[in-house]
């Protein structure tokens, strides 16, 4: 740990995200968080609960926003006393919701699509319904067409391809996507608002995900977080075609619908594993997240991840260092922007203005 420590303080490097068990790791942490603090370092950290499984309910920390657990979370702070801890730069809340909490199952650290997850708030929605339109019919009057229902005649939530491509259930859609909004849009602010009491000193965000059709991350949850953990992985040279124009506009999106907020990009990357040859491309895939948060104003990088060599769980290697501790073309691209954030930090004027009514 020590060494990994020394080997991101040589590059400039000033930020960490981690995990911690909140009931086997508390001493662990708090000696990372000295190590950390005297390398100049601030963590991110995500205190998990159960393990990963294939069902979303339980990829999950003790603060994930409709699982937050109180008396975890307050037996944590008590134990370790880190709500003082100055190492300690901001909580994780959950992550990638944008994937999973309406999207597709998880399965072996990959995706089930295009098969929906969204039933498990089949009665929020139908509650929704009744609270908004007064009556199903109503609703159904206002969208054209009937409510989606399950075989055995209850309301569910729109099919795959309603959510990811338009037709005649647009009204529907829309209004769904309103219920998204409205439902994490409760679930947050309860649970930050619980965990500000419990510790109103450090800043809160979480690691949003990508931008699937089910993503409800950029509506509904900015107001509640200090600052905003945007995920990179949809955004590659050549995928799509103009990827950098596309990270670009999400990247000055940001901080129109967060009124200003700091934000930052958390997780981007190539694997190498299956071809060491990659090690050019991986570069390539960092460096355009890089470029594209700093020309556009973004507060900082933290591509996946820091240790070269194969990661059992994930069949991957996406190492910004190479084995040996040396840098690989990724980490050289981190090492150039992060000094450019630090020294010559960019706050580009918008060029041409756009009216959104």
């Amino acid at each position: 740990v020590e060494k990994d420590l020394g080997l991101l303080e040589s590059m400039g490097a000033t930020f960490v995200a981690i995990r911690a068990h909140h009931e086997n790791d508390r001493r662990t942490i708090l000696d990372f968080l000295r190590r950390c603090r005297n390398h100049g370092i601030v963590a991110m950290v995500f205190l998990q609960s159960h393990e990963i499984t294939d069902d979303p309910h339980y990829f999950q920390g003790i603060m994930t926003p409709f699982h937050f657990q109180t008396e975890a979370v307050r037996e944590f702070m008590r134990a370790t006393r880190i709500a003082d801890n100055p190492a300690l730069l901001c909580w994780d809340l959950i992550w990638e919701p944008a994937g999973w909490v309406f999207g597709g199952k998880i399965a072996s650290f990959g995706w089930k699509e295009p098969e929906p997850y969204c039933q498990r708030w089949d009665k929020d929605w139908a509650e929704w319904i009744e609270t908004r339109y007064g009556s199903l019919a109503d609703a159904e009057a206002d969208w054209g067409m009937a409510a989606p229902k399950t075989k055995e005649g209850t309301i569910t939530s729109p099919t795959w391809k309603q959510l990811s491509s338009d037709g005649p259930w647009r009204v529907m859609v829309c209004a769904y996507r309103r219920f998204m909004a409205d439902l994490m849009n409760r679930h947050w602010n309860q649970a930050t608002s619980e965990l500000r009491r419990l510790d109103p000193r450090h800043l809160i965000s979480y690691r949003q995900g990508n931008l699937p059709a089910v993503d409800f991350t950029l509506t509904s949850t900015l107001k509640h977080v200090d600052f905003f953990a945007m995920e990179g992985y949809d955004f590659k040279p050549g995928r799509p075609a103009n990827a950098a124009d596309v990270a670009g506009f999400v990247n000055r999106y940001i901080p129109y619908a967060t009124g200003g907020k700091p934000f930052m990009w958390i997780e981007y990357g190539e694997s190498t594993w299956d071809d060491k040859k990659q090690l050019a491309y991986q570069g390539e895939c960092v460096d355009l997240i890089n470029r594209m948060a700093y020309e556009n104003g973004a507060n900082g990088v933290s591509p996946w991840w820091m240790a070269g060599g194969y990661r059992v769980s994930e069949k991957s290697d996406f190492g910004v260092f190479n084995p040996d501790g040396t840098l690989r073309p990724s980490g050289e691209s981190l090492k150039k922007y992060g000094a450019l954030f630090k020294t010559l930090p960019k706050k580009p004027l918008p060029p041409e203005r756009f009216t959104i009514d």
